[in-house]
């Protein structure tokens, strides 16, 4: 087996020990196992081992830029140790070299975002990452679909900047942050505005897809794509290049506050694969596609 990192041939050699850890973690809510070898693996200051990661089932929820860390994500999910689990998963790394494992349930984690959400008084959200610009989380009701969306990073639609994403691969996701004006009257006021230029062909294009927006109804999530560059989509997005563009402009002219999530992948074809295996999994949380996806 080839490895990306130095520290990936030490959590495999961990994967048993790994794996009756999460378990007692999940029973238990808490287990801690001794790392302290791994400092035959790279020499580090005793504090700068120290970190978190956050994994739910086959996802990162919150990576580490440091090297260990991540290593041991890629191995957890490379052999599916949290595949049993409904839950989200800490592993926290101290000076003193102990992995402590948590389990945080997954209503924990929704109704701490949700809090956070409505006690909103900014523009940005409270945990926001100043650096990176995007939260780690969305705003906007819960949904049964929300653990779909684990690991993705996200922005206000309207304040968004392309030159901030990311110019790679990945699948991305329009949801609702607050509903606006009812969808007929949103799709109705800007089938006027069209009309105006009595242009047949036009009228006809932005009918044909305005008709998505009523489709809305109690799920948030309203968009699932992929695309190979995340940043030339999104603008994209913001024209008619985009099928979307028409449903989202009538939204937000009618007072609607929409979410953006990306997520990025190694190459367009796992872009793909991401979307067919969220809109797969989608559909069988809601028997539907989200609302402006063409079916």
């Amino acid at each position: 087996m080839s490895y990306r990192s130095k520290y990936d041939k030490y959590w495999i050699q961990k994967v048993d020990e790994l794996i009756k850890a999460v378990n007692i973690a999940n029973t238990n809510g808490i287990s801690i196992i001794n790392i302290s070898d791994i400092v035959t693996y790279g020499e580090r200051k005793p504090e700068s081992w120290c970190g978190k990661i956050i994994l739910c089932k086959d996802t990162i929820i919150r990576d580490s830029a440091l090297t260990h860390l991540k290593s041991l994500g890629r191995i957890l999910l490379t052999y599916r140790v949290l595949k049993n689990y409904n839950s989200y998963f800490s592993f926290k790394i101290s000076r003193d070299l102990k992995l402590e494992i948590k389990r945080m349930s997954i209503d924990v984690m929704t109704n701490h975002r949700s809090s956070s959400a409505a006690g909103k008084e900014h523009k940005e959200h409270p945990v926001i990452n100043r650096k990176t610009k995007f939260r780690e989380t969305p705003l906007g009701v819960n949904c049964k679909c929300d653990t779909l969306f684990c690991g993705f990073l996200w922005h206000e639609l309207s304040t968004l900047k392309a030159h901030d994403l990311p110019k790679e691969p990945g699948v991305y996701v329009i949801r609702i942050i607050k509903k606006g004006e009812e969808t007929e009257k949103a799709k109705h006021k800007l089938e006027d505005v069209i009309s105006k230029t009595n242009w047949k062909e036009l009228i006809s294009y932005v009918n044909s897809r305005l008709n998505r927006i009523t489709r809305i109804e109690n799920c948030p999530v309203i968009y699932i794509g992929s695309t190979s560059d995340i940043r030339t989509r999104y603008r994209d997005l913001a024209g008619i290049r985009h099928t979307a563009f028409f449903p989202i402009l009538a939204l937000l002219l009618c007072g609607w506050e929409l979410d953006y999530g990306f997520k990025t992948v190694p190459s367009k074809k796992d872009a793909k694969h991401l979307e067919d295996e969220l809109k797969r999994k989608y559909e069988d949380l809601h028997g539907m596609l989200p609302a402006l996806v063409e079916e």
